[in-house]
């Protein structure tokens, strides 16, 4: 996603975000916190669709691998950052 430009198109972006949603729920804290970061870069274009993921992740705030939870916490700053906008 980092080679994409900083405006998805709108098919890009829900390619991305299918793909980050089903990935949330792999066994591998890996696999889970690759697609929390990229949730975490779709804010850029769009927070709306994110939203109701918001409370599946919230299980993770309990997870011990600690990459996972640094990215809940890009991924809730860049929410708050999009509300205040």
């Amino acid at each position: 996603m980092s080679y994409e430009s900083e405006i998805l198109s709108p098919e890009l972006y829900q390619f991305y975000f299918e793909n980050a949603a089903k990935g949330l729920f792999n066994s591998s804290p890996i696999t889970k916190t690759k697609c929390v970061s990229m949730l975490a870069n779709l804010t850029k274009t769009s927070v709306e669709p994110i939203l109701p993921l918001l409370e599946k992740l919230s299980i993770f705030a309990e997870d011990n691998y600690w990459e996972l939870k640094g990215q809940i916490l890009i991924l809730c700053g860049n929410v708050l950052y999009a509300f205040n906008e």
